[in-house]
């Protein structure tokens, strides 16, 4: 007994958010079937538009082009969206970093200044060369 593998469609999921949609998705099953046709199936994961209608799911059918590049567009532009987010958040940790160092320089720099300041006030009470001068006879 031979049996084929099929995967058909299954399911075309629309999800609406404040009116709006949200996302849509299609679903394809599996199964094998016998040479008389019958067969177990099991529903697969559900998939973006875009890779569903690339597999040959019918949305043509049910949607216009337009629908379905407008649903696949979205897909794509929340990809975006995280990429971007995802660059966001690791220019911030690196802003971060650098502010880090900017503080331990500065305070670097703030402890050269006093023990530039304590050496100064070590020779603070030595007059100058004029002054000296003028009281030499």
């Amino acid at each position: 007994m031979a049996f084929e593998k099929v995967d058909r469609p299954y399911e075309f999921l629309v999800r609406w958010r404040d009116g709006k949609i949200s996302g849509a998705h299609v679903g394809y099953e599996t199964g094998f079937i016998d040479e008389n046709g019958k067969g177990e199936f099991v529903p697969g994961k559900v998939q973006p538009v875009a890779i569903g209608d690339a597999k040959g799911f019918p949305l043509k059918t049910i949607l216009e082009a337009i629908h379905i590049d407008a649903l696949a567009g979205r897909d794509e532009a929340l990809e975006a969206q995280k990429a971007a987010e995802q660059s966001s958040t690791e220019a911030q940790a690196k802003v971060t970093e650098m502010l880090a160092a900017v503080d331990a320089a500065l305070g670097q720099l703030n402890t050269q200044v006093e023990s530039l300041n304590a050496v100064k006030a070590k020779f603070a009470p030595v007059q100058s060369v004029d002054a000296v001068a003028a009281k030499v006879p």
